[in-house]
């Protein structure tokens, strides 16, 4: 897969939620881990999108527009 292709499929989910940017990123730690992760409900999350049943990792996920990836496409799709 190309950095492209991974930029396009991800600004293609959803934001927030299990099947969204958020969920992505805390089944990825989950499996980097081998802890579970819990989600936590929009509104006012005090900056954790979600943590770790222990407690011991929060994570807060950001997932910028398209703008954002264009001013860091160095980082993003691997040119120099």
């Amino acid at each position: 897969m190309s950095w492209a292709s991974l930029r396009d499929a991800v600004l293609q989910m959803p934001a927030t939620g299990v099947n969204g940017f958020e969920g992505a990123l805390a089944t990825a730690l989950s499996k980097l881990t081998a802890q579970n992760f819990l989600l936590s409900r929009s509104g006012d999350q005090g900056g954790i999108d979600a943590r770790s049943l222990s407690g011991a990792i929060m994570m807060q996920a950001k997932r910028y527009g398209s703008a954002k990836f264009s001013r860091h496409g160095d980082i993003l799709t691997g040119r120099n």
